[in-house]
């Protein structure tokens, strides 16, 4: 069991050290893609945005672990990493809360797929800018759904021209 996300629910904090707020779709990268072992997950519902509202964010947590894999877990202090290993946070948050059917998925290039489901907004970052932290001008494909209606069911149709890339096309 690896625990993060709140050391009050194990008395090694207070709810000034909560770090993940209603977060979902919790995943490993695969052994076979860049970042291996670290996990990823969407935070949502954290507390005083740029707009001074609850907002959602990627987080990817390298957890400490031993030299047979198993995680590091001190007597008395909050279990780590103190910090995260990268993160992503639109610049526009109020369109990019994702209170369900929303996460990322590492790439196989190494790059991130990243869906906001009730938004309907997909985009990828590019391996290259996660390591140098440079988001902001990474993003190479983003694409924001139509509005459903009576007479738009919402059909999402994504076609990616780049041979590498993990998604192709997506229906709705």
């Amino acid at each position: 069991l690896y625990r993060w996300e709140n050391p009050q629910k194990y008395n090694r904090g207070d709810s000034t050290n909560q770090r993940l707020f209603y977060q979902h779709d919790v995943r490993w990268v695969e052994y076979e893609k860049p970042g291996a072992g670290i996990l990823t997950v969407f935070n949502n519902n954290i507390p005083g945005g740029p707009e001074s509202l609850n907002y959602s964010a990627i987080y990817e947590i390298s957890p400490p672990m031993d030299e047979n894999g198993n995680y590091v877990t001190p007597i008395e202090d909050a279990i780590g990493p103190e910090n995260l290993f990268w993160n992503y946070i639109a610049p526009d948050t109020v369109s990019f809360y994702g209170s369900s059917i929303s996460g990322a998925h590492r790439m196989v290039n190494g790059n991130t797929f990243i869906n906001c489901g009730p938004a309907g907004r997909f985009l990828r970052l590019l391996k290259a800018a996660i390591l140098s932290g440079n988001i902001g001008i990474s993003i190479v494909e983003k694409y924001a759904n139509q509005t459903e209606t009576q007479d738009n069911p919402g059909t999402i149709l994504i076609l990616s021209l780049d041979p590498h890339s993990y998604l192709k096309i997506i229906l709705r």
